[in-house]
């Protein structure tokens, strides 16, 4: 049975016709009265998830398939996507000369599913020719030391437009960070935040 996400949002109620939805999407006039009371529901449930049966049981079954399509063209609701990845391999890019001398000693020795690489830069003609080279079963960890936010953000959208998988990480205050990792399915980010190795 298919769920839907509901992204956050905030809803402004002007009467039982007439109602303001906004999310991360944009900015939604609704005038649909059973729409407007769905959102309301949802919003005093807490609910951020709701399965097609719910929403079936909600509006009734002559209506809720345009209704449903309706809240996903809108971008008021968003399809789960169900997804289960497998790495073979786990690839490290660091720009910290320390980093990589602690992970070539310890962890490479160790692992042959796990290589890392130094970098001075990751903007460079060197990165992106290795990045297409990793298979699409690869898992990609940026180790940011120190941690430049231009570069950061430059990667991040580098390894999305190169449907890569990928985490980030940074030393910070004594103690180590992880991003989730970022899968783009279809063409939209999925975020997973467990790490499978085979």
């Amino acid at each position: 049975m298919k769920s839907y996400i509901i992204p956050q949002f905030l809803i402004l109620n002007n009467d039982i016709n007439n109602a303001v939805v906004q999310n991360k999407n944009g900015i939604n006039h609704l005038t649909n009265k059973s729409i407007i009371s769905f959102f309301n529901k949802i919003d005093n449930l807490h609910k951020n998830l709701v399965t097609e049966q719910f929403l079936e049981d909600y509006f009734g079954l002559e209506i809720y398939k345009s209704t449903l399509k309706f809240m996903l063209d809108s971008q008021l609701l968003e399809e789960k996507v169900e997804y289960y990845s497998e790495y073979k391999n786990i690839v490290v890019f660091t720009n910290n000369k320390k980093i990589y001398n602690l992970m070539s000693k310890v962890m490479n020795e160790k692992n042959d599913t796990l290589t890392s690489y130094y970098l001075n830069t990751f903007q460079s003609d060197w990165f992106e020719a290795k990045i297409k080279e990793i298979s699409d079963d690869s898992l990609i960890i940026s180790i940011f030391s120190p941690l430049d936010f231009n570069e950061y953000t430059w990667l991040c959208d580098f390894l999305r437009e190169n449907n890569k998988i990928y985490c980030t990480a940074f030393p910070y205050n004594k103690k180590f960070y992880f991003s989730n990792i970022y899968i783009v399915i279809n063409g939209k980010i999925h975020v997973q935040s467990a790490l499978f190795l085979s």
